[in-house]
């Protein structure tokens, strides 16, 4: 993922390192400060998940309800 640095971004960052501890929650790998089109930015590395795009199965479902089962 790609976040252009700012305090928000920082803070989401680290919000997301802290509960990647959790065994529900995608892990943070590794965390690199880059230029990216002139702009300083974050980009975060996370593990691999199985099972496709989430937004995808969302769309998909349509109407229907999502639970988080």
């Amino acid at each position: 993922q790609l976040l252009y640095d700012n305090p928000k971004a920082r803070q989401e960052v680290e919000y997301h390192w802290r509960a990647s501890g959790c065994p529900h929650i995608v892990h943070v790998l590794d965390v690199y400060e880059n230029i990216h089109h002139g702009k300083r930015c974050l980009l975060i590395v996370m593990e691999c998940m199985e099972g496709g795009e989430l937004f995808s199965r969302i769309q998909e479902r349509g109407d229907q309800a999502f639970t988080e089962r």
